[in-house]
């Protein structure tokens, strides 16, 4: 018997300073993957490879690269 389990999704949007508020989560998560590697006994590329196709640390990264690209476009931009 298959058992289906529904997500609901609230999206809001949020003032700038408060984005990092949502980071909190995927980087718990993340740090729990790359722990648990860590403490396997053998690190191997099957391994990495579902490592690095973890969707939690895919959201941090790619919230890290965001951060990145705005704090460079703030220092190259003048403040409106």
């Amino acid at each position: 018997m298959a058992t289906s389990h529904a997500t609901t999704v609230s999206l809001t949007v949020a003032a700038p300073g408060d984005f990092s508020l949502g980071t909190a989560a995927p980087v718990s998560v993340a740090q729990g993957a790359i722990g648990m590697v860590l403490d396997s006994g053998a690190i191997g590329s099957l391994l990495i490879d579902n490592l690095n196709a973890s969707i939690h640390l895919r959201a941090l990264l790619t919230d890290l690269f965001l951060i990145d690209e705005v704090l460079k476009t703030a220092t190259r931009e003048p403040a409106r």
